[in-house]
């Protein structure tokens, strides 16, 4: 399932306000445009939350230029995870934007 940053902010009241609640560590590898916007091949990510749809609104906050791709596509241990899949400090996480060929 493909949900847009900006769907995702638009919908909670005060989206970057900081969360209460454990924060776990992650390991993000980016492509693309994805690796430009982030600043490297792979970051880490301390986020409060656990789930796609955690890191989706951390990314839109704190990385507004991905809120202008057209998609975004987030993979966890080598498959594409929807908004509702669970983290974990071990997963291997991609951030894939989208791709042109020619």
């Amino acid at each position: 399932m493909i949900v847009q940053i900006s769907r995702i902010v638009s919908l909670l009241s005060e989206p970057c306000k900081v969360k209460l609640g454990l924060f776990m560590k992650y390991k993000i590898k980016a492509f693309g445009i994805a690796r430009e916007i982030l600043g490297g091949n792979e970051v880490e990510l301390e986020i409060a939350g656990h789930t796609v749809s955690d890191l989706r609104l951390h990314l839109a906050c704190n990385y507004p230029a991905l809120d202008g791709l057209k998609s975004l596509f987030i993979a966890v241990n080598h498959v594409y995870a929807s908004d509702q899949s669970a983290l974990t400090e071990n997963d291997e996480i991609a951030i894939i934007p989208p791709v042109s060929g020619g």
